[in-house]
């Protein structure tokens, strides 16, 4: 949410207004780098816990997946489809394998709590982004703009779900972890 407010003020610093992408491709290219950002975590668990076999060909597919998709969208709809193919290829595969391999062969617990805690985040996150984006911030301050942007985002965006998941054994650990 942060890096769709600020992508476009830091590439008009860095290298002026010419090299703007349209709201559909940043909002492309924020989707791909959020579903990386979810996936990597459930990635790093199946690494941790030496799940290596369960999913050895699921790079494999993803690369398949990655270059199909994205080709055939960035053929019929160009930049917005290359970033929909590659998004979608992300929600094929690491979106759930990389969960389920974890739930199923190392937490033996079931991986659906752990889908509508993802979801939950989710809208907790569009929520935080639904509440920042009429302020603006990107336009007032030049460079420093976007980067006061995706800070308040942030700000919002852990406010917010911790209010929303205060309760959850997740966030008791980590407040009990960080105020200890």
């Amino acid at each position: 949410a942060g890096l769709f407010d600020s992508l476009n003020g830091f590439v008009v610093a860095w290298i002026g207004a010419e090299y703007l992408l349209d709201a559909r491709a940043v909002l492309g290219l924020c989707l791909v780098f959020f579903l990386q950002g979810v996936t990597r975590i459930s990635n790093v668990f199946r690494d941790a816990f030496g799940l290596f076999q369960q999913g050895q060909l699921r790079p494999l597919f993803l690369a398949i997946l990655v270059v199909v998709l994205a080709w055939l969208g960035g053929t019929f709809l160009e930049i917005h489809g290359f970033l929909g193919g590659w998004a979608l290829a992300y929600c094929l595969v690491p979106l759930w394998f990389d969960p389920w391999v974890v739930h199923r062969h190392a937490l033996n617990l079931p991986v659906g709590p752990f889908f509508l805690r993802m979801l939950g985040w989710t809208a907790t996150v569009i929520g935080a982004y639904a509440v920042v984006r009429p302020l603006d911030l990107g336009g007032f301050w030049g460079v420093i703009g976007p980067v006061a942007e995706g800070a308040v985002t942030m700000a919002a965006i852990v406010v917010m779900g911790v209010a929303a998941w205060w309760k959850s054994a997740e966030c008791r650990w980590l407040v009990r972890r960080v105020w200890k």
